[in-house]
């Protein structure tokens, strides 16, 4: 469970990254980025009223976890972008 509680956290923070890159470095926004942010934390909230401690601190975890890997990976990119214009 406590695996789980990781990989859905990670999953909800690329997730999370991806709807806010979009929304801060503008594009398009679609009916799904609308969605995510708001189920997202939902799903959160009501996890923290079902749900143990630990499984929560393990799905924050894997959120930061997301948005970290996620971040790393926008760097590398703009690197890119900017190294081969």
């Amino acid at each position: 469970m406590e695996i789980l509680a990781l990989i859905v956290g990670a999953v909800l923070g690329v997730l999370n990254f991806w709807t806010l890159k979009r929304f801060i470095f503008g594009g398009k926004a679609k009916w799904v980025h609308w969605v995510i942010l708001p189920a997202s934390f939902g799903l959160i909230l009501a996890a923290g009223l079902l749900l143990p401690a630990a499984i929560l601190i393990r799905l924050a975890i894997g959120m930061v976890a997301g948005l970290i890997v996620m971040s790393i990976a926008a760097v590398i990119q703009l690197k890119r972008k900017e190294g081969g214009s």
